[in-house]
């Protein structure tokens, strides 16, 4: 979702909205910032599944054996 947002605010950023509630997005847009925004949320969001703690359901099993 967030991602989304950022790249939506980038393609934005090809546009003129001069005269629009969207004036706001006036920028360059960089391809680059597409994958620096990619890699940022990959940063934070894959080490996260990797160590992430067992579900609650887990936790709360019983025991086999």
């Amino acid at each position: 979702m967030l991602l989304g947002a950022c790249y939506a605010w980038e393609f934005r950023q090809l546009h003129n909205f001069e005269g629009t509630p969207l004036f706001f997005t006036r920028g360059t847009f960089d391809p680059l910032d597409l994958l620096s925004y990619s890699l940022g949320v990959a940063a934070v969001y894959l080490p996260d599944r990797w160590i992430r703690r067992p579900s609650v359901e887990e936790i709360f099993k019983p025991r086999s054996g």
